[in-house]
């Protein structure tokens, strides 16, 4: 990728000089970027949107194999509305350019408190997904961050008929491709969690922050995108922010 990026660069200082023998590539124009494009695109389905989503085509499948023994449920009393995440609360999805999620103990898990397995729950559904894409152009308006990332999440969880709980909320990269001198960072945070059900029959809630950084010699940009995903498989796009 970085040879690819490297001619591409070579070209543009080809390309200058033929307009002008004396006039030297513009590293301002190269270095420095506009403002990055965030937003959902078609999903094609996992294994299909990147090279870094061929093998996982197992997440598509339920949590657990909806659970409906009754000796698995919880015998200690609960409170249903009183929520806690007992998985991750922040983590690196991107670090330096490569992938570095872990799928297996990347992500949060929203249950009753006093629950410590979400196995011990039962009616988990299909996995929701959605897809979304982030692009950064430099000044002359070249592409030089392209990456596609999926939320996932399995909703639905249940006691007894009741609740409607979260489990493997996480963020996958699925494709990332960034110029030549530039980094590119991705991390995943869950500032709060909430119900946005009743206290009889909650609906838990976790807030995703799915932010990332790009730097070159010359230009530093944080931004982040925010979103809502529900226990009864809701989702909100609350827009990006830069920082």
């Amino acid at each position: 990728m970085k040879i690819f990026f490297m001619v591409c660069l070579c070209l543009v200082i080809v390309g200058s000089q033929s307009h002008s023998n004396e006039r030297p590539l513009d590293s301002d124009r190269y270095f420095n970027f506009s403002t990055p494009e965030v937003h959902e695109i078609p999903d094609l389905g996992i294994g299909k949107m990147g090279k870094l989503e061929v093998g996982l085509e197992h997440l598509l499948f339920p949590a657990s194999s909806q659970l409906l023994d009754k000796d698995r449920l919880p015998s200690v009393p609960v409170n249903l509305w009183d929520l806690v995440n007992i998985g991750k609360t922040i983590w690196e999805i991107v670090n330096s350019n490569r992938p570095v999620v872990d799928i297996n103990v990347d992500q949060a898990t929203v249950v009753p408190k006093g629950i410590s397995d979400w196995q011990t729950l039962q009616g988990w559904r299909f996995p929701a997904t959605h897809v979304y894409r982030v692009t950064a152009k430099n000044l002359y308006g070249g592409t030089v961050v392209d990456c596609i990332y999926r939320i996932l999440y399995n909703y639905g969880g249940n006691i007894n008929g009741q609740g409607h709980f979260l489990n493997r909320v996480t963020v996958l990269p699925s494709e990332i491709n960034v110029a030549w001198a530039y980094t590119f960072k991705m991390t995943a945070t869950i500032p709060s969690i909430y119900n946005v059900g009743s206290s009889s029959d909650p609906v838990a809630a976790a807030e995703l922050l799915v932010r990332w950084k790009i730097d070159t010699v010359v230009k530093h940009l944080e931004q982040a995108n925010d979103y809502v995903v529900e226990g009864n498989g809701g989702f909100l796009d609350r827009g990006s922010s830069i920082f």
